[in-house]
């Protein structure tokens, strides 16, 4: 049914038990995987008056290719094939979810799995949810991988 599942990363772990569960979703599927990290801008790089922003972006970049080799190496060990490609978030208007559902029609998947932190209240309207913004986006199939250490602890606020 699934050719091609799209899997997002950030190095967090309820993004490493999303990832491995599109792993085994593609190894019945047969589908290649591609891990997608969005290499996330701080405002302080839009202002060069507090930090260096080229020192900023170097480091940026480095975290989003470390959390990117990781995910490679995770799923290697399971036999998938599997494509990382970092994303910049360079596009200050651009949100996380847009950068995602560019990576999602380039690479044409038929399904994108996201990490879910189940946040509530205020929690989620001060952190906000790529996975809720990106859902309202999607033109695909989305798989919605819940925190469940969150929710089996019953911390619906996590």
């Amino acid at each position: 049914m699934y050719r091609k599942i799209m899997v997002a990363v950030d190095g967090s772990r309820i993004a490493r038990a999303a990832l491995e569960h599109a792993s085994r979703l593609a190894a019945s599927e047969g589908a290649a995987l591609y891990a997608i990290c969005v290499a996330e801008y701080p405002s302080a790089y839009y202002s060069s008056l507090v930090y260096d922003p080229a020192a900023l972006a170097s480091a940026v970049e480095t975290d989003a290719r470390k959390v990117l080799d990781e995910a490679t190496a995770a799923v290697a060990k399971s036999g998938v094939m599997v494509e990382s490609t970092l994303i910049h978030g360079s596009e200050i208007d651009d949100t996380v979810a847009e950068r995602l559902l560019e990576a999602a029609r380039g690479i044409n998947a038929d399904l994108v799995v996201l990490g879910t932190h189940g946040r509530r209240g205020v929690r989620r309207v001060l952190l906000g949810s790529v996975a809720e913004a990106f859902i309202r986006i999607a033109d695909r199939p989305v798989l919605l991988y819940p925190d469940r250490a969150a929710h089996a602890a019953g911390d619906a606020t996590a």
